[in-house]
């Protein structure tokens, strides 16, 4: 995930719900959401073990 789609991620839910944000709160928002999906992705690929049967893996099975 980029920054500039993390922000409008967070842009469109603020808007969706009428919340009111400062701009160092949406800011901070979207890093957190780079973080999140950051280690996500990292712990998907530390518990992945290849299959002998190759095959592609099944991170979110």
């Amino acid at each position: 995930m980029l920054k500039s789609e993390a922000e409008r991620v967070v842009r469109k839910a603020l808007e969706e719900t009428d919340a009111k944000f400062t701009e160092e709160q949406i800011q901070a928002l979207s890093q957190i959401c780079l973080k999140i999906a950051g280690t996500v992705v990292e712990e998907a690929f530390a518990q992945w073990r290849p299959s002998s049967g190759g095959g592609r893996p099944q991170f979110f099975a």
